[in-house]
């Protein structure tokens, strides 16, 4: 036994591991750090992603183990890495404000995107194995935490980070390369490769006053409460969110919305936003809605 003196003067007795350093002999065991944790569970992890990747049908029959894992340890190698960057907090901010260099270099994430749609795999059954991924991982690590602080959030957030980045880039590659192939089955628009591009650094929420939009997980909230909307109402919020504070033309909207290139002459617009209106103004003081006369609407929190 060795006795180590604290500086409130008490002595905290420890004993020595098998590795020689000190281990408290509460029973506790020292929190091991997540990259590791990954690290060193990675065949657990992956027999997990690759039994989920099996019921991935049609796509999955007739593929290989080492295919249905495609590129996973990389993948997991790779968020370890990411884990463990320790970031100034200038660097932190400029994540938070989207202003961070792409690296262009092909990673792991791009090459699954690029095989899994080779193979035949939908979007969403892509999409399906990285909540999957994420889930594993903190399932099997949360339990090992003997005690929280701000490292453990830390890393879990670090994680989470770097799951979404891989997550995008194999969702933009493999949005490139159905395009690329002429596959008429995948209906991607513009705006969608934006959005995964987006998302890559870092910036997939768009925000005005306490109005806030993810763009990838879809969910809206007005002052911390949770806003349902329909998904031509969630489209039309996010045009006039990108375009805040700018007042839009009825054509714009019906163009970049709905994808006319005539006006019908209907009250189409203006149902919807009457009915956006009720959902994201009518219990808040401060109205974002606008009408413009004799031009359109306009999303804004500036005074008028």
């Amino acid at each position: 036994m060795n006795t180590d003196s604290t500086s409130s003067g008490m002595a905290k007795i420890c004993r020595k591991s098998v590795t020689g350093h000190r281990v408290p002999e509460e029973g506790l065991i020292p929190t091991m750090k997540l990259s590791h944790f990954i690290t060193s569970h990675m065949e657990h992890i992956l027999v997990e992603w690759e039994t989920f990747a099996k019921t991935l049908r049609p796509a999955s029959d007739g593929l290989t183990a080492e295919a249905l894992r495609d590129h996973g340890r990389q993948i997991l190698e790779t968020i370890a890495r990411e884990i463990d960057i320790h970031e100034s907090a200038r660097q932190k901010d400029d994540k938070s404000r989207g202003l961070v260099l792409h690296n262009t270099a092909t990673s792991a994430a791009d090459e699954h995107g690029a095989e899994r749609q080779e193979h035949g795999f939908t979007m969403l059954q892509l999409i399906s194995e990285f909540r999957l991924l994420r889930a594993i991982v903190l399932k099997l690590w949360m339990p090992k935490i003997s005690q929280s602080s701000e490292e453990t959030v830390r890393e879990i957030l670090r994680f989470n980070e770097a799951i979404d980045k891989a997550l995008a880039e194999s969702a933009l590659t493999y949005s490139l390369q159905a395009i690329s192939a002429g596959d008429a089955s995948m209906v991607i628009k513009e705006q969608d490769i934006n959005l995964v591009q987006l998302a890559m650094d870092g910036v997939y929420v768009l925000s005005m006053a306490d109005l806030h939009m993810n763009l990838l997980t879809h969910q809206v909230s007005r002052a911390n409460r949770a806003v349902t909307l329909q998904p031509r109402e969630f489209n039309l919020l996010e045009y006039m969110l990108r375009n805040a504070n700018r007042a839009l033309k009825r054509d714009l909207i019906l163009k970049n919305v709905w994808g006319y290139q005539f006006d019908p002459h209907t009250n189409l617009i203006d149902v919807h936003i009457s009915k956006l209106r009720r959902k994201i103004d009518l219990n808040s003081p401060l109205k974002l809605v606008r009408t413009v006369r004799n031009i359109g609407y306009m999303l804004t929190d500036q005074e008028s």
